[in-house]
């Protein structure tokens, strides 16, 4: 045991700060069969070898193990690595990195081939990384420089938070410029189009319309949809049209909360202040949804034709479902955070995101009833997942960082939601 004092490394800490309006930033390479990387140790030539067969017995004959990996890593003192065993409903669990650069991620969509595609940004640059079904890395790219050639646009960066892959196979992607020197969101988006090997193909700035913002439908089709909020987040729903969830901007005399519905080509049809809506009114669940300090994350649509909002106001996550016509009929508030929203085929739906430092997911009936609650992570702490999707085999993808600025997916089987 004196041989393996002070050998053990703590690497890819998790310890990273959950997301207030942007997820943590991320660093992302292609994979390795093992993502931590650690110092090789040479056993001393008059130490007696140990027979280590596994992790349970590594664990319990050294006492320790590798920190910030997940699943747990144990080390023995000659070097050898062993891996525990995941947990029950765990289909696999990678991490990418990189030290070069730092991304951070914003969104992910399976693709035709089974893979998937995952946008952000790379420094000051729109970045995009295309896994294959292996879960291996196809190509990355960070389009910063043919942007800027292509849109003369200078001193603002640009990040990349929506994509969809169209008929012909090629991928179009939406984003939103940033203020180099704050960080701060610009009212500026752009598109480009890239194709199947990730090379660019075109670039253009989406012009400003007063009252709108641009949205790219499941095809890559650019519609406008009826908002004046900000910080909007957009689902399609079950009839082809869009339900958008924003929040007015502080200097706004209706500085609040807002669900508007359009039509299929982006129409208003109708709008609610949720802010004003007889059901939170007067309540503490007011306080919540409409401090100053809340922030709208995801909606979706659940089976029964409702709306289910997710949001977060200093350290706890609320939800707030509304009904076909936009009311309001409860709201939920728990400790924790709530970054991504994922429907159910039984009619509730999954919440994604961060409690007590490590990655956590709740299943939810629809009701907002938790029916149980999950966590994954390490030793450490910094966990936290931003996105969910459907795999193309029904299984759940969810996407994050470790606290060590890794990019995270863990796919888990879809039997464990029933």
């Amino acid at each position: 045991m004196q041989n393996l004092t002070g050998l053990m490394l703590a690497v890819l800490l998790f310890g990273c700060t959950a997301p207030t309006e942007t997820p943590s930033a991320v660093a992302v390479s292609p994979p390795t069969s093992i993502p931590t990387q650690i110092m090789t140790v040479n056993p001393s030539s008059t130490s007696t070898p140990v027979h280590i067969s596994g992790f349970e017995e590594c664990i319990a004959t050294f006492g320790s193990w590798l920190l910030g990996t997940y699943p747990r890593q144990c080390l023995t003192k000659n070097g050898e690595r062993f891996t525990e065993a995941l947990e029950e409903g765990i289909l696999f669990s990678r991490t990418y990195t990189n030290t070069a650069s730092r991304e951070r991620v914003r969104f992910i969509t399976s693709t035709s081939d089974g893979g998937y595609l995952i946008t952000g940004e790379a420094d000051a640059g729109c970045w995009v990384l295309k896994l294959d079904s292996s879960l291996e890395k196809q190509w990355d790219a960070s389009f910063e420089q043919k942007i800027r050639q292509k849109i003369q646009l200078y001193n603002i960066g640009f990040s990349c938070f929506l994509a969809r892959q169209t008929p012909d196979d090629s991928y179009v992607i939406m984003g939103k410029g940033f203020d180099l020197y704050t960080g701060l969101f610009e009212e500026l988006f752009f598109m480009i189009t890239v194709d199947h090997d990730g090379n660019m193909a075109s670039g253009q700035v989406i012009a400003e319309k007063a009252g709108k913002i641009p949205y790219l439908d499941q095809d890559g089709k650019l519609v406008r949809l009826t908002s004046i909020g900000t910080l909007a987040k957009v689902t399609e729903t079950m009839e082809g049209d869009y339900i958008v969830v924003s929040k007015y901007s502080e200097s706004s005399p209706d500085s609040s909360t807002h669900i508007t519905k359009t039509d299929e080509k982006g129409n208003y049809v109708w709008d609610r202040n949720l802010c004003l809506d007889k059901n939170i009114q007067q309540t503490s669940e007011k306080k919540v949804v409409c401090s100053q300090n809340s922030y709208v994350w995801d909606v979706i649509q659940l089976q029964d034709g409702s709306f289910v909002i997710t949001g977060v106001v200093f350290s706890d996550v609320w939800l707030l479902k509304a009904g076909v016509n936009g009311n309001v009929e409860w709201v939920r508030e728990y400790e924790g955070s709530g970054y991504a929203l994922l429907p159910l085929s039984d009619g509730g739906f999954l919440i994604a995101g961060d409690q007590h430092g490590d990655g956590a997911l709740s299943k939810m009936d629809s009701e907002g009833s938790m029916q149980w609650s999950r966590t994954f992570g390490g030793i450490d702490s910094g966990d936290v997942f931003v996105g969910m999707e459907h795999g193309v085999n029904g299984e759940i993808i969810m996407m994050g960082s470790t606290g060590s600025n890794a990019l995270w997916l863990l796919g888990l089987d879809i039997t464990i939601v029933r």
